[in-house]
């Protein structure tokens, strides 16, 4: 019998050992899904933060684009103001979509002043520059607060 006690109680500790160290097993598990938790709700707050920012800037470009939508038809009034005032037929007038005025290569240039200092009959290209001339003129005059 006392053999037998001895067995079971061998047994018995044995159990004991296996469950505490299955027990310290699935604990020391626990801890490190806890931090692997925490780790990713720390992830997925930087994303979000990062997310609100994103919106934020896509909000103030919109913003941006309207006010630049907003200028350029506020600069197309102005334009077609001043064209009125300097009285040019639609004929003469050019706008320059890819290249801005004052970007012109120095012969364009050099012929319209050419044509102007000899008198001759002004060319499409001369009309366009006087043209735009009188308007830079009218912008300066505008400007200055003179009107």
């Amino acid at each position: 019998v006392t053999v037998i006690l001895r067995a079971l109680n061998s047994l018995l500790k044995h159990l004991k050992y296996l469950v505490l160290s299955t027990q310290h097993k699935l604990q020391w598990e626990i801890r490190q899904r806890e931090e692997e938790i925490a780790e990713l709700q720390k992830a997925l707050s930087d994303m979000q933060v990062y997310l609100f920012q994103e919106k934020e800037h896509v909000l103030r470009l919109y913003s941006e684009n309207d006010r630049l939508k907003i200028r350029e038809l506020e600069d197309r009034k102005k334009i077609q103001y001043l064209l009125a005032l300097v009285g040019t037929d639609k004929g003469e007038v050019m706008y320059f979509h890819k290249e801005p005025p004052h970007k012109r290569n120095s012969v364009e240039v050099a012929a319209a002043v050419s044509c102007q200092n000899t008198g001759e009959k002004p060319s499409p290209l001369g009309k366009v520059v006087s043209s735009i001339s009188k308007i830079v003129k009218l912008i300066k005059w505008q400007c200055s607060g003179a009107y």
